[in-house]
């Protein structure tokens, strides 16, 4: 059974002059670069995107229901202003991709109709394998709970 932390980040939000790298849609993790941060700046059709923490709850609220209708088991979800990850496993033989598309999908209709109709996401999405129990453990006891906004785990719900 796969699982993946995959990681949607708001529109403008994670840019390459960020000291610790940005993410790019296809060549995942790179280093800070001003000069490209300048670019992107120059090609951004709207401001960047930021999620309120009414927004954070929606976006949680929004992979539970996703989760049954899209055939994964959702283990946790973490927010911040400018990026959720989402901790999942699934059944079946589809990729990563097919399913972080969905999920991304689900994710963009719930925002626009809830919120503004505004290009929420980044192109692309995040897609870490986890390689193993203590990988799992790991993200789900220690990285996911270190960010600042709103969570939610199977074992505690909903929390701050």
């Amino acid at each position: 059974m796969p699982c993946f932390l995959f990681t949607f980040h708001a529109y403008g939000s994670w840019l390459p002059h960020r000291p610790e790298g940005f993410v790019h849609w296809k060549h995942g993790l790179q280093p800070a670069d001003e000069g490209l941060a300048d670019a992107y700046r120059k090609q951004m059709k709207l401001d960047e995107a930021e999620f309120s923490e009414r927004l954070q709850r929606l976006l949680v609220d929004e992979l539970k229901v996703a989760a049954e209708h899209q055939r994964f088991r959702l283990h946790a979800v973490t927010t911040e202003a400018t990026h959720v990850h989402v901790l999942l496993s699934w059944p079946d033989e589809r990729p990563p991709s097919r399913l972080a598309e969905g999920v991304k999908k689900s994710l963009s209709l719930r925002l626009a109709k809830d919120a503004a109709k505004r290009k929420w996401l980044t192109k692309g999405t995040s897609q870490r394998r986890v390689k193993d129990q203590q990988h799992f453990d790991y993200l789900l006891d220690t990285y996911l709970p270190s960010h600042g906004g709103w969570k939610w785990d199977e074992r505690r719900g909903v929390y701050k």
